[in-house]
Protein backbone atom coordinates (compact mmCIF):
# COMPACT_ATOMS: atom_id res chain seq x y z
CA UNK A 1 0.00 0.00 0.00
CA UNK A 2 1.34 3.13 -0.68
CA UNK A 3 0.99 6.14 1.79
CA UNK A 4 1.08 9.67 0.77
CA UNK A 5 0.82 12.39 3.39
CA UNK A 6 0.57 16.16 3.06
CA UNK A 7 0.56 18.64 6.34
CA UNK A 8 -0.38 21.76 6.75
CA UNK A 9 0.11 24.23 9.82
CA UNK A 10 -1.58 27.57 10.04
CA UNK A 11 -0.41 29.48 12.81
CA UNK A 12 -1.37 26.63 16.11
CA UNK A 13 -4.01 24.95 13.73
CA UNK A 14 -2.50 22.04 12.18
CA UNK A 15 -4.52 20.13 9.48
CA UNK A 16 -3.15 16.56 8.04
CA UNK A 17 -4.62 14.58 4.97
CA UNK A 18 -3.21 11.13 5.07
CA UNK A 19 -3.99 9.20 1.46
CA UNK A 20 -3.74 5.26 1.72
CA UNK A 21 -4.56 3.72 -1.63
CA UNK A 22 -4.16 0.07 -2.33
CA UNK A 23 -1.70 -1.66 -4.93
CA UNK A 24 -4.85 -3.65 -6.02
CA UNK A 25 -5.15 -3.63 -10.02
CA UNK A 26 -7.58 -0.70 -12.22
CA UNK A 27 -10.73 -2.74 -11.63
CA UNK A 28 -11.06 -2.63 -7.47
CA UNK A 29 -9.65 1.26 -7.32
CA UNK A 30 -10.23 1.95 -3.53
CA UNK A 31 -8.69 4.77 -1.07
CA UNK A 32 -9.18 5.17 2.07
CA UNK A 33 -8.47 9.42 3.21
CA UNK A 34 -8.08 10.44 6.63
CA UNK A 35 -8.08 13.87 7.57
CA UNK A 36 -6.76 15.49 10.99
CA UNK A 37 -7.69 18.79 12.27
CA UNK A 38 -5.51 19.92 15.16
CA UNK A 39 -6.80 23.43 16.54
CA UNK A 40 -5.07 25.00 19.77
CA UNK A 41 -6.34 27.53 21.90
CA UNK A 42 -3.23 28.71 23.69
CA UNK A 43 -4.59 30.68 27.28
CA UNK A 44 -3.17 34.76 27.47
CA UNK A 45 -3.20 33.84 30.94
CA UNK A 46 0.22 35.38 32.70
CA UNK A 47 1.92 32.70 34.71
CA UNK A 48 1.10 34.61 37.82
CA UNK A 49 -2.37 34.59 37.52
CA UNK A 50 -2.61 30.95 36.18
CA UNK A 51 -0.74 30.22 39.67
CA UNK A 52 -3.42 32.25 41.39
CA UNK A 53 -6.49 30.74 39.67
CA UNK A 54 -5.05 27.60 40.13
CA UNK A 55 -3.40 27.85 43.95
CA UNK A 56 -7.19 26.09 45.65
CA UNK A 57 -9.02 24.52 42.76
CA UNK A 58 -9.79 20.91 42.03
CA UNK A 59 -7.62 18.68 39.55
CA UNK A 60 -8.95 18.43 36.34
CA UNK A 61 -10.44 14.52 36.68
CA UNK A 62 -12.22 16.34 39.39
CA UNK A 63 -13.84 19.04 38.03
CA UNK A 64 -14.90 16.58 35.05
CA UNK A 65 -16.69 14.38 38.07
CA UNK A 66 -18.52 17.11 39.22
CA UNK A 67 -19.38 19.03 35.79
CA UNK A 68 -21.20 15.22 34.57
CA UNK A 69 -22.62 14.92 38.66
CA UNK A 70 -24.06 18.94 38.13
CA UNK A 71 -25.56 18.15 34.49
CA UNK A 72 -27.18 14.88 36.33
CA UNK A 73 -24.98 12.55 33.81
CA UNK A 74 -23.48 10.40 36.49
CA UNK A 75 -25.62 7.12 35.28
CA UNK A 76 -25.15 7.56 31.41
CA UNK A 77 -21.03 8.44 31.30
CA UNK A 78 -18.96 5.65 31.18
CA UNK A 79 -14.82 6.69 32.16
CA UNK A 80 -11.92 5.01 31.27
CA UNK A 81 -7.80 5.64 31.70
CA UNK A 82 -6.33 4.70 27.96
CA UNK A 83 -3.05 6.12 29.11
CA UNK A 84 -0.90 8.18 31.45
CA UNK A 85 -3.94 11.05 31.96
CA UNK A 86 -5.56 10.26 28.73
CA UNK A 87 -9.44 9.09 29.84
CA UNK A 88 -12.17 7.65 27.19
CA UNK A 89 -15.89 9.20 27.84
CA UNK A 90 -18.83 7.61 26.55
CA UNK A 91 -22.62 9.02 26.81
CA UNK A 92 -21.39 12.76 28.25
CA UNK A 93 -23.29 15.38 26.32
CA UNK A 94 -21.63 18.26 24.27
CA UNK A 95 -23.26 20.88 26.61
CA UNK A 96 -21.54 18.63 29.62
CA UNK A 97 -18.01 18.89 27.83
CA UNK A 98 -18.33 22.33 26.64
CA UNK A 99 -19.12 23.23 30.50
CA UNK A 100 -15.83 21.43 31.41
CA UNK A 101 -13.29 22.43 29.09
CA UNK A 102 -14.78 26.33 30.02
CA UNK A 103 -14.12 25.50 33.53
CA UNK A 104 -10.41 24.32 32.44
CA UNK A 105 -10.08 27.61 30.25
CA UNK A 106 -11.16 29.26 33.56
CA UNK A 107 -8.00 27.92 34.93
CA UNK A 108 -5.64 29.28 31.97
CA UNK A 109 -5.56 25.57 30.64
CA UNK A 110 -4.55 25.67 26.94
CA UNK A 111 -7.54 23.66 25.48
CA UNK A 112 -6.08 21.22 21.73
CA UNK A 113 -8.91 19.79 19.81
CA UNK A 114 -8.02 16.96 17.11
CA UNK A 115 -10.55 16.33 14.90
CA UNK A 116 -10.25 12.60 12.65
CA UNK A 117 -12.57 12.19 9.67
CA UNK A 118 -12.22 8.68 8.09
CA UNK A 119 -13.48 8.52 4.31
CA UNK A 120 -13.75 4.99 2.86
CA UNK A 121 -14.11 5.18 -0.93
CA UNK A 122 -14.64 0.96 -2.01
CA UNK A 123 -16.76 -1.12 -5.19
Amino acid sequence: MSLLQNSVQYDSNESTLVVEKTNEPKKNDEMILRVNQIIRHESPMSKKLKLEKRKDSPLLKELLDREIDQKGETNSVEIRMSGNNEFEVDGMTKSTLHSFLLKAEELGKTITYTRTLKVEIND
